[in-house]
């Protein structure tokens, strides 16, 4: 009876649209084998998933949540700034980032956001106010670019798009 029920409990599955890392609670230990492959899973007893997204998120600095970019320009106006940009975590990477950035499931995404906030207003006082009205989708263009190089080595993840939204 003892042997069905761990059995029983040591059956999971993964979604198509997640990745994995198995942990196991009595020894208080992740493995570095990423699990990708969606199906039924026999992962041990007294293990757990921590499950992470395969598909495409998005960060939003925007009115609604009220976390509009305040910054400059380049040429020392006040900039307000609106927007979102995309992300993909990269799968073989999952251990790293959970060893790093994991004190808690989740923590990554705030991690994303503060720093997507300070190199966005960061790269904002690069470009002029008439920039910014004229070249909008080439100023993000090198946002995402910038972003992207920075997810990639120390976070993890890529940036796949970046959309201004708001600049007043």
């Amino acid at each position: 009876a003892i042997v069905a029920f761990l059995c029983f409990f040591s059956i999971t599955s993964v979604q198509p649209t997640e990745v994995a890392l198995s942990y196991n609670w009595l020894l208080s230990h992740v493995s570095n084998e990423v699990i990708a492959t969606p199906g039924l899973k026999f992962i041990g007893p007294f293990n757990t998933l921590i499950r992470y997204p395969k598909t495409i998120r998005t960060l939003e600095y925007d009115e609604a949540a009220r976390n509009l970019l305040d910054g400059r320009t380049a040429d020392g106006l006040p900039l307000i700034l609106g927007l979102s940009f995309q992300y993909r975590l990269i799968t073989d990477r999952l251990p790293d980032l959970y060893f790093t950035y994991e004190n808690h499931y989740g923590d990554y995404e705030r991690i994303y956001k503060l720093t997507g906030m300070h190199m966005i207003t960061e790269l904002a006082t690069k470009f002029t106010a008439y920039q910014f009205f004229n070249e909008k989708q080439k100023i993000a263009e090198v946002m995402r670019d910038s972003l992207n190089q920075y997810f990639s080595k120390h976070l993890f993840a890529t940036v796949e798009s970046l959309q201004i939204t708001e600049d007043d």
